[in-house]
């Protein structure tokens, strides 16, 4: 779909020149780099394609957003070759173009070309056909529509398979397919100064060796696009390693260095300033002494930011990127999310940005993120997951676990319902790479009802590295998940099934997926059942959670949901996870639902 024709980015290189030893332990081996990057280059032309809606007709516009030197500029449109029909575009080498959109649904992507002199730049503008008739998408307030549908699976790619690297994690796809997955979400694929999780990144442009070559990462992009499936790239935005050749050049020279500046050396009291730390050489971080944080007041750093992520798009067409510790640049600098999101949704609108940062505060929304983490908006806490109530270095503390039965609805409510207007933007996980396994914490019953949860509320649901066969060891140790040679599903046939089965209905049912949000009901005086319901056109599903080890009834009457039936209407409730069906009293219209201990039930209502 999008075109892999490198746009007008300034490249940077870095050249390792020696190594060093540190006396005091010769096992410590630091890479010492020269730096010989050029400067990241304020000049470059940036336009902005739109469309406008005139009936079955797109106009294609172009807004300058900056054209040093008021240089003369040249257009030429191009209608995508995947789109769902061929179009002819209407005067397509000016700056205003048209094209009459078929009936056929589907998204249909338009290419504007802008050539000035030896210099170009390739940006996108995106149409969509569907039910509701022709919408032009606009890239500073819409999400992907894709997104609406996304499964992710985060994958951290050295520990995911034995050997650990692409063409491994490649020989699992297929698994990962037939598990649902539709969205493949890789942790840092850069150049690092250690081998883990990939967040301590010495260069931004280059990929890390240990895991592959170039070849074997395209590769592994096509396959995963050949079955479907979406492709994220992780990028850590707030801090560079503390070994990046930038900061190495600051040890040397200290205030002297040129890039003393590309970092920050005072803490200035905005948000989360409680939590900076500063290290060796006035550098400053927040919970990694190795990881230091970047100067996002300085105009050369964010260009230098922004190119690394037009990058990769342009490289590999990938189809959108989490942005790990974005919290802390939206923190330090208001503006950079909505420059982010201008410059990258001009390449390609539906780019997914999912913003590693509170999805309760509607200010990372208005900061240009698509989608952010299902985090309270405690700023006390900068990561508090919403199903957790306490923290823990020991262990999880859930809604899920707490010691008091009673307040487990309670705090479950107040998680689900206390941010009504943004609930599809929300990234739902039980699991993630910071936090602790859910089933080692939790056992396999609590674990399935979970899921059972996660998969039937509005957001994006995220399964992470191995998570569905029930993998019990911390993200932060290093032990290999899989062996290349034996599929996923044989870990743990069960629960591998389990989970399929759920993704499998939260996309065969539109009630429980998309943006439709969720209405609590009130079913039992039990406090720890909680219960909502989902309406998508005339699908209406009621979705019950028991919270207590031990089983109970509730009583449910249909009508008081619906608010379409007469009383007398026969009414069916049916559990799709289980078969299970259950029949309105003809005289009440209740119906009574059997609740085993640790469960959830969703309850598909028929007349």
């Amino acid at each position: 779909m999008f075109s892999l024709q490198k746009t007008f980015f300034w490249i940077y290189i870095v050249s390792f020149i020696f190594l060093t030893s540190c006396q005091d332990d010769p096992e410590n081996i630091v890479e010492e780099p020269e730096q010989t990057a050029g400067k990241y280059g304020k000049d470059e032309i940036l336009v902005k394609p739109f469309a406008e809606i005139l009936g079955d007709t797109a106009i294609l516009k172009v807004d300058i957003v900056n054209n040093p030197g008021e240089q003369a500029l040249k257009y030429l449109w191009e209608s995508d070759e995947a789109n769902p029909e061929l179009v002819e575009i209407h005067s397509s080498t000016d700056a205003v173009a048209s094209v009459i959109i078929p009936d056929l649904t589907g998204n249909y992507y338009f290419d504007l070309l802008v050539i000035s002199g030896e210099d170009s730049l390739r940006t996108q503008t995106l149409v969509v056909r569907n039910e509701d008739g022709l919408n032009a998408f606009n890239i500073d307030s819409d999400s992907p529509p894709w997104m609406e549908k996304a499964v992710i699976y985060e994958l951290t790619p050295y520990n995911f398979v034995a050997s650990g690297n692409y063409s491994a994690i490649n020989n699992k796809l297929d698994d990962l397919d037939d598990l649902g997955i539709n969205t493949l979400w890789i942790q840092p694929v850069f150049e690092v100064s250690y081998e883990g999780q990939g967040y301590n990144v010495t260069d931004y442009f280059s990929l890390n060796p240990a895991l592959g070559s170039e070849l074997e990462l395209n590769q592994l992009i096509t396959k995963a696009k050949s079955l479907g499936m979406k492709i994220l790239f992780d990028i850590p935005l707030s801090q560079t390693s503390i070994d990046h050749p930038y900061a190495r050049d600051i040890f040397s020279k200290g205030e002297n260095s040129e890039y003393y500046d590309y970092y920050q050396h005072e803490i200035l009291g905005n948000a989360y300033s409680s939590i900076v730390t500063q290290g060796t050489n006035n550098f400053l971080h927040y919970f990694w002494d190795d990881l230091v944080l970047l100067n996002y007041d300085n105009e050369e750093v964010q260009r230098w930011m922004l190119e690394a992520c037009k990058y990769w798009v342009e490289k590999y067409d990938i189809d959108g990127y989490r942005f790990d510790a974005i919290w802390g640049v939206n923190a330090r600098n208001l503006s950079f999310g909505m420059r982010l999101r201008e410059e990258l949704k001009s390449i390609k609108p539906d780019l997914l940005l999912l913003a590693e940062d509170k999805g309760s505060d509607i200010q990372v929304y208005e900061q240009g993120f698509d989608a952010a983490y299902d985090w309270t908006d405690n700023m006390t806490w900068v990561s508090q997951w919403a199903w957790e109530y306490e923290y823990s270095e020991e262990m999880s503390k859930t809604v899920f676990n707490h010691p008091d039965v009673s307040m487990r609805g309670e705090l479950l409510r107040e998680a689900l319902f206390q941010n009504p207007h943004f609930q599809f933007r929300l990234l739902r996980f039980l699991e993630n790479n910071d936090i602790s396994r859910f089933i080692s914490v939790h056992g396999l019953e609590r674990t399935k009802m979970g899921a059972a949860l996660l998969f039937s509320i509005p957001g994006i649901p995220m399964i992470y590295n191995g998570q569905e066969v029930g993998y019990r060891e911390h993200p932060y140790e290093t032990h290999a998940i899989f062996e290349r040679e034996t599929s996923i599903e044989t870990a743990n046939h069960e629960l591998f099934a389990y989970y399929k089965k759920l993704i499998e209905l939260h996309l065969k049912y539109p009630a429980l997926n998309g943006d439709n949000s969720m209405k609590e009901v009130i079913v039992s005086a039990e406090p720890a059942i909680v219960s909502f319901s989902r309406t998508k056109g005339d699908q209406t599903f009621i979705i019950m959670t028991n919270l207590n080890s031990s089983g109970t009834s509730v009583t449910v009457i249909p009508d008081e949901i619906l608010n379409n039936l007469p009383s007398s209407e026969a009414v069916k409730l049916e559990d799709i996870l289980t078969g299970d069906t259950f029949y309105s009293d003809k005289d009440n219209g209740e119906v009574v639902i059997q609740m085993g201990g640790y469960s959830t039930r969703w309850l598909l209502i028929n007349e």
